[in-house]
């Protein structure tokens, strides 16, 4: 006999493309609700139909919303519960990488707009997660749960032309572990994602502008460490469902993982850009 899925509804912020777009269609193909958002509505819109149309099933909706903005957050929540009702899963995702140079070199609106997004976008996210979660009934012991991003930088690892993104996850990695000790008593679920290196286009983009050597270099990072979108959401998308504890790191890149990559990289090829149809 086969199971019953009990759907969930998980509203993914920065999931018109890339791996928030990859965790979505993942949710949609066990049978889960999804609310798509991105800044603007009409990209939202055609994301929304295509997914749709590809699960022959009216599970996804979209909702425009700048997460730098808590009153468009506010919305994004109220909305996507006033076609869903409950949101058991609210996955902060949406962030942007600055151009791969010195700071001093980077204009002020790209430092503020990477902050703004990556940092007080998540705060925003879990802030009105939180709120609205706390007046859920427990189901399976808990009102919700909410998971944040985790990136270069999260693990106090430093890099040059990275200290503004790396910042931002440094910061955000400590928010989400205090987060998670707040609302623990609440019967809510606070989670950190770490995804790797997922190639996608805003991992490939911050060597634009770049030297033909500096790209090639990254390249050949990416070719050992990186991974395209599908695999490493199907993983994440599991965990998530599957999660009770709070505090959890779901990881994709593991330390065993990334070690057998390195011993291996000479006998076993791997091209993950063209995997991701971005070479």
């Amino acid at each position: 006999m086969a199971q019953t899925i009990m759907a969930k509804t998980i509203v993914i912020t920065g999931s018109t493309k890339g791996i928030g777009l990859g965790l979505a269609d993942e949710f949609l193909k066990r049978g889960h609700n999804v609310v798509i958002s991105g800044r603007r509505q009409d990209v939202v819109d055609a994301v929304v139909a295509k997914l749709n149309a590809a699960q022959n099933a009216g599970r996804a909706i979209g909702i425009a919303c700048d997460v730098s903005d808590i009153a468009q957050v506010e919305n994004l929540w109220r909305q996507s519960a006033k076609v869903f009702g409950r949101i058991d899963i609210w996955i902060n995702n949406a962030g942007i990488i600055n151009k791969y140079r010195n700071i001093g070199q980077l204009d002020p609106v790209d430092i503020s707009s990477v902050v703004e997004t990556n940092l007080s976008g998540a705060m925003n996210g879990t802030k009105v997660a939180a709120k609205a979660m706390e007046v859920q009934d427990v189901i399976n012991g808990t009102r919700g749960a909410i998971y944040n991003f985790e990136g270069f930088g999260s693990d106090g690892m430093t890099r040059g032309g990275m200290s503004v993104y790396g910042a931002t996850k440094r910061a955000l990695t400590y928010f989400t572990g205090a987060a998670a000790k707040e609302l623990k008593t609440k019967n809510i679920i606070v989670g950190f994602i770490q995804p790797g290196i997922v190639v996608t286009e805003l991992g490939l983009g911050e060597a634009w502008g770049e030297p033909a050597d500096a790209v090639r270099a990254k390249k050949k990072f990416i070719m050992m460490f990186g991974d395209p979108v599908a695999p490493v959401a199907a993983f994440i998308a599991a965990r998530v469902l599957s999660n009770t504890k709070p505090g959890v790191r779901i990881n994709w890149l593991t330390v065993p993982k990334l070690l057998w990559r390195v011993l291996t990289h000479k006998f076993i090829k791997r091209d993950p850009i063209g995997a991701a149809g971005l070479a």
